[in-house]
């Protein structure tokens, strides 16, 4: 059954250009392929899986475009707050999608500190 639209759903097609594929580091869209092949095994909803992906996949192109070839495991707190201060400020995005996006990137990390280790260093407040 396909996933219906959703508030996030409507963020993600306001920002065209940082879903074309292509426009990711080599090692953040090998990240990011693992990590849904990785939710796809796990007990969410699949209204919860779009969600995890899609804020992920934004913040990830987020970061190519701002931050050219910058690997997740390179990230620190303030790449986070400047991509949820720019999605506030420049996109309009809500806070309850706000915090929703900043659930979905805690998650991410997780994952990410589970498969690499130590090598990511991001704090969330």
């Amino acid at each position: 059954t396909p996933i219906k639209s959703s508030a996030a759903s409507d963020v993600y097609k306001r920002q065209g250009y940082m879903f074309n594929k292509e426009k990711m580091c080599a090692y953040n869209q090998e990240l990011m392929d693992n990590f849904e092949t990785y939710l796809s095994y796990e007990p969410y909803s699949p209204a919860t899986v779009k969600h995890y992906v899609d804020d992920t996949r934004m913040f990830l192109k987020w970061l190519w475009h701002f931050n050219k070839n910058k690997s997740f495991t390179k990230c620190t707190s303030e790449d986070i707050n400047n991509f949820i201060k720019y999605m506030r400020h420049e996109r309009g995005v809500s806070y309850q999608r706000l915090s929703a996006m900043r659930r979905s990137l805690r998650f991410f990390c997780q994952y990410v500190k589970y498969i690499e280790g130590d090598e990511v260093n991001i704090i969330f407040e």
